[in-house]
């Protein structure tokens, strides 16, 4: 578990790093990779779905302003990715903010996504506010946990 948090914080840092000097991250390459599969050898592509954004902003002593989290987002779409979890709407303004913004970025690969959780017991889905959180996020794809 500590490996995994501190990679992920020397991550962020190195993408923000890059971004306040003005840098590209990256290779060039996309972040989809091709498979073979079976005898046929038919490729598979396999898309990829990033949760810094969200999850890797969870760790003790990590915090990202909103700005931080746009420029994340186009680092991560010049890398390939395939979608992006920009965060859950209705946890807080940044992340209704980010949903706002991000919108106005020339995103050329990722689609961003938004997180959130089914229903509440008791409350109709059209009346529930995070299922409205996720609506009025305006994001082309939503990922909902069950709880």
């Amino acid at each position: 578990f500590f490996l995994e948090t501190a990679s992920r914080v020397m991550a962020l840092r190195s993408v923000l790093r890059v971004h306040s000097r003005g840098g590209v991250l990256g290779t060039g390459r996309s972040a989809t990779r091709t498979f073979s599969s079976g005898a046929a050898g038919a490729a598979r592509r396999i898309k990829l779905y990033d949760t810094t954004l969200r999850d890797g902003t969870q760790g003790e002593g990590i915090s990202l302003s909103l700005h931080d989290k746009l420029a994340i987002a186009e680092r991560l779409d010049d890398m390939g990715f395939d979608y992006i979890e920009g965060g859950y709407p209705l946890s807080n303004e940044k992340d209704v903010a980010f949903f706002e913004q991000v919108r106005r970025l020339s995103l050329r690969h990722a689609t961003v996504a938004a997180f959130g959780m089914t229903r509440r017991k008791g409350i109709s889905a059209s009346n529930d506010e995070g299922m409205l959180a996720l609506l009025r996020s305006e994001a082309e794809v939503c990922t909902i946990v069950g709880k």
